[in-house]
Formats: structure tokens, sequence, C-alpha cells
């Protein structure tokens, strides 16, 4: 499996909002403009002028599964930094997209395993999510590295997974 950096840059319009920035650029003769997220889910385009304080936003990954000691459930493991959308690529042989209730009806498009059991309502295109196989034994999570916790930052920095330049930084940032 090919591994890449799940980091994507975020910054701050000139008049405050928070967005966060795609690879896609265009020219149309009055300056660079960068596509951007917003908050409300929405696309758009910016001036590259009117984005500040540029940082990335780094999206790591975990499982919970067996391990330990006692090969107990809920081991929770680092496994690098992969996107919500890595993890369905990472899982597609178990999962399954279902638009249907159990009634019949039209509905947001799920992933479902093999038996019809909802493993996720998260949108693909996003960053993060989850994918619950069972709820205590193979679960895998996608989160930024602001929401983890200290024993996930714990996990991180004791972990042999690559990790990106921006990651290491911020972990030494985080220690100090």
């Amino acid at each position: 499996m090919n591994t890449k950096k799940a980091s994507i840059m975020k910054a701050t319009l000139t008049n405050g909002e928070r967005v966060l920035l795609t690879d896609n650029t265009r020219n149309l003769g009055h300056g660079l403009q960068i596509e951007v997220l917003y908050s409300d889910g929405s696309k758009g385009w910016e001036h590259e002028d009117d984005l500040i304080d540029r940082v990335p936003q780094i999206i790591v990954s975990f499982h919970i599964g067996r391990g330990g000691k006692f090969y107990n459930s809920g081991f929770k493991k680092y496994i690098g930094e992969k996107s919500f959308k890595d993890l369905i690529t990472l899982n597609d042989i178990n999962l399954f997209i279902s638009n249907r209730d159990e009634k019949g009806r039209f509905i947001k498009p799920i992933y479902v395993d093999s038996s019809g059991n909802m493993v996720s309502d998260d949108d693909a295109d996003n960053l993060t999510g989850t994918l619950n196989f069972d709820g205590d034994f193979d679960t895998y999570i996608a989160k930024t590295i602001e929401d983890c916790t200290d024993n996930e930052i714990d996990l991180i920095i004791e972990s042999n997974e690559w990790k990106s330049t921006e990651l290491q930084e911020y972990l030494k940032y985080r220690e100090k």
C-alpha cells in the first residue's frame, strides 16, 4: 500500500474565518487563487493574499483491537498518518455502501459490513472519521492531532511508524 501523508493545510482568512486549503489552484489573471473548504462544508476560491497563518492540519489514525500482555480487547495502536479515506481503502474488502434503511427507504449513504451492520455514517470525503466494525475489537479512527488525548500522543511518540516532518515538529513542541 502506498503510504502518503494525511495532512492538509489550514489557514485563517483576513476576516478571521478558519478554512482548509486544497491542492487546487487557479489564476484568472488577477492573482493566484486557492480552492478552500469553509467551516460550513462549502467550497470556494480565495486569493492567496487573503490567507494568513497557514499551518498544516495533521491527521493521525489508530486501530483499537486485541493486544497487550493478555491480548485484551480495547488495545489502541497508532497506525500512521492516514485520513478517513485511507482507512476506507485499507478496509475496502470488508465495507459496502448502503443507501437504504431497514424499511427500504432511501437514506444518506452509510458504510456497512457483510452482514449489513452499520460500520460508519461518516462522509468518505472527510479527513476524519471512524470505522467501527464491532464496538470492541476492531475499530479504526482518523482524527486531527489536536483532538488526540495525552495517551494517544504518547502512543504516537512511542510508535515506530513513519512520522512526517510536521508531525515530528508538533510532537517536539508538545513535549516542551
